[in-house]
């Protein structure tokens, strides 16, 4: 073979392997902008349903509530973009279907919030939350009395505890409101640490004066903690969130002999908060809450005659009984707070009268906790 023809064979070579690295070059990025295409588009996708589903569940009114349509949403949610979300996208989902699943289910509920803290790749104010909504769920929890020791601190990081607490409750809550206020400093926890220290001096008029301006202290350290904390995030906060720090503060205020004109005045304010439109089902929740502490602290304090006050109080939520609403739409964390009003009647015996007359069987025929309110 002479030379030429051998030249011209290796040129022709170099040009198909040219050409074939040229086209893998092309395909390959082909390949990567597809995929990366792809990623983007599901990534997309998956955004727009976060914020929806977001959107439904912080914004139901009690027209169109249905926590077993938004705790469906949210898991179907996670399920359909795994490592999707970013860690602190996905740490909230998981707070919300937890919350959800409060109505439905609190025992796997708690169980995903408990999840949630215990998780260190997620933020750990999205950690500190989650406490905060398994506290919610303790605070507003009338009808299962074996939820704190069969299902709240159970498992790694809640057993504890309740053990290092010897047995009490209270103790168990107000060191888990403690971790929250550790990893994320929160008003709501901290009003829930100086409260406990309220609960004691009014508990316990006759400790010792060291220990009890030890309480005060502490106490004392709380508050200030909590209003700073609240005069920095209050315009951010959700009205229930508000609403129920003005709450705390009030109850603390109260319980530890403070002055009862500006604990009325924070009761007041948080039921004001709680009207804020579009008034959703959270604040309607805490708005019948606040109710009944304020009730409580109204007929505990009678500077004067207060019965027609309470009536009013109280007047509209009673009558949230009177209307029907479908199974699935009925907050039976409600009904928890009026079971637990009924000792309103040794004050008031005609209040008492008109929520002992209250069908609470009928009402709740239909609910998933049923059963338990039946127990």
């Amino acid at each position: 073979m002479n030379e030429p023809q051998t030249q011209i064979r290796q040129a022709t070579k170099k040009v198909v392997l040219i050409a074939l690295v040229v086209a893998l070059f092309f395909i390959g990025s082909g390949i990567y902008y597809y995929v990366r295409y792809q990623k983007e588009t599901i990534q997309q996708e998956a955004f727009v349903d976060y914020q929806g589903a977001v959107q439904r569940y912080t914004t139901p009114t009690q027209e169109n509530v249905d926590f077993y349509k938004a705790s469906k949403d949210l898991e179907e949610l996670l399920q359909q973009y795994p490592d999707t979300f970013s860690s602190r996208d996905e740490a909230f989902a998981k707070v919300m279907l937890g919350d959800s699943l409060g109505e439905i289910d609190r025992v796997r509920g708690t169980e995903i919030l408990k999840d949630v803290v215990r998780n260190p790749k997620y933020p750990d104010g999205t950690r500190s939350l989650a406490i905060n909504y398994i506290v919610n769920d303790y605070e507003l929890d009338f009808i299962d009395r074996n939820f704190v020791k069969e299902t709240l601190f159970v498992g790694e990081e809640f057993a504890h505890l309740l053990s290092d607490s010897g047995g009490d409750e209270d103790i168990a809550i107000r060191k888990l409101n403690e971790r929250s206020v550790a990893l994320s400093p929160n008003a709501i926890a901290n009003y829930r640490i100086a409260k406990w220290y309220a609960a004691e001096i009014y508990l316990n008029p006759g400790v010792p004066e060291s220990k009890r301006n030890e309480y005060f202290e502490k106490m004392n350290e709380h508050v200030a903690a909590g209003d700073q904390l609240l005069a920095q995030y209050e315009n951010t906060m959700t009205p229930q969130r508000r609403g129920l720090a003005y709450e705390l503060k009030a109850r603390i205020i109260h319980l530890s002999g403070g002055n009862i004109e500006e604990a009325e005045l924070l009761f007041q304010k948080a039921l004001k908060t709680y009207k804020e439109p579009p008034i959703t089902i959270f604040q309607r929740v805490y708005d019948m809450r606040s109710s009944f502490y304020y009730a409580a602290f109204l007929a505990r304090n009678p500077i004067h005659d207060r019965a027609e006050d309470l009536r009013n109080l109280l007047k509209f939520h009673l009558y949230y009984f009177s209307t029907s609403w479908e199974p699935r739409e009925r907050n039976v964390r409600i009904v928890s707070f009026l079971i637990a009003a009924r000792e309103f009647r040794k004050i008031y015996p005609d209040l008492g009268a008109v929520i002992d007359k209250l069908d609470f069987r009928e009402y709740v025929k239909g609910h998933p906790l049923e059963l338990k309110l039946k127990q």
